[in-house]
């Protein structure tokens, strides 16, 4: 309710500062949540960005990915079904051949076949030992798969896995193509330039009588 009376300036004084207060909070909350939407956003981006070079280092060097003291690989075959899938996420740890065990998922590079020079995870189904040290025979757990034809030995031994997800799994197999950064970067534009576009038209909506001047000038 606005103050009555004429000449009460003190009265309208002290509505205007009534009102002020009440629209001041407002104005700071949305900056304050402006603030840390952006921040958040820019984190989320530099980390983006940094999965996606620390992935192209280790992927010229053939060597899985690291973060925070562990490696990480994405699976490119459906040998491990059900128990991992193709695209998921991989944790491993890194350990010596000689402390692995039969059960466990161990980690190694492919010297032959299809896959050769790649990181693969079977089961480990056998431990052995020979003149030339521990080996490990292993095998996918798909239905029908055979055991891998060369044993598995400490210098194409990576580690043993800890833990997958598929979650993980496609956020940074998504960050570390290049031609998904460029479909990013199309749809930032694009979004951009929209945004741009609805507060033009919000604010010619508010003051038509702004848009009309502009128009006669």
């Amino acid at each position: 309710r606005k103050p009555s009376g004429k000449g009460n300036s003190k009265n309208w004084k002290n509505y205007g500062k009534n009102t002020m207060g009440l629209i001041e909070p407002k104005n700071k909350k949305k900056k304050i949540l402006s603030a840390v939407s952006f921040t958040l956003a820019a984190v989320i981006f530099l980390l983006a960005l940094y999965v996606f070079f620390v992935s192209l280092d280790a992927k010229s060097k053939n060597e899985p990915v690291e973060f925070f003291g562990r490696s990480f690989v994405i699976v490119l075959t459906d040998s491990m079904t059900p128990e991992i899938g193709v695209g998921e996420l991989v944790v491993i740890e890194s350990t010596g051949i000689e402390s692995v065990q039969v059960g466990q998922n161990a980690v190694f590079v492919s010297l032959s076949g299809m896959l050769k020079g790649q990181r693969i995870i079977h089961k480990v189904v056998e431990v052995g030992h020979d003149e030339q040290g521990v080996y490990l025979r292993t095998q996918g757990v798909k239905e029908g798969a055979p055991v891998d034809p060369d044993p598995v030995r400490a210098e194409n031994f990576t580690g043993v896995e800890v833990g997958h997800s598929v979650f993980w799994g496609k956020i940074i197999g998504f960050f570390t193509k290049l031609e998904n950064w460029l479909l990013l970067l199309v749809v930032l534009v694009a979004v951009s330039i929209a945004i741009m576009q609805i507060v033009k038209i919000v604010k010619i909506a508010k003051n038509p009588e702004d848009s009309d001047k502009q128009d006669r000038s």
